[in-house]
């Protein structure tokens, strides 16, 4: 009987680890998907990240892009090469503030945004 309870428990407490491992660190595609409105700029820019196919997300962004530039979702960021894969463009999610950050492969400028739009 004691080496039951003792067997429920340790499953019980790899559980618990197991989930509260799962609930952490990794950002999946669909976190990016959405209105994203620019924090701290005027004039402060809409970004519209759409799901295309596979791991590859249009992303409309004026500032950047005159019509969209498709993204690849990998290691937890949206990546988009328009030249050189030197100067890529990322998309980073920021899970503690709700947050996303675009970087400029070519200027190094960086804006955050925020859900939301007009």
């Amino acid at each position: 009987m004691l080496r039951l309870i003792g067997l429920t428990i340790a499953v019980l407490a790899l559980a618990v680890l197991g989930a509260a491992a799962g609930c952490g660190g990794s950002t999946t595609a669909e976190k990016f998907v959405g209105d994203w409105q620019e924090q701290g700029t005027r004039p402060a820019r809409l970004m519209i990240i759409q799901h295309a196919h596979g791991d590859v997300y249009d992303v409309t962004y004026r500032r950047f892009y005159p019509s969209h530039g498709e993204f690849d979702f990998a290691d937890g960021k949206l990546v988009y090469s328009p030249v050189t894969p030197e100067l890529q463009d990322v998309i980073t999610y920021d899970a503690g503030s709700g947050t996303i950050t675009i970087t400029s492969g070519s200027s190094g400028r960086k804006f955050t945004l925020a859900r939301g739009g007009p």
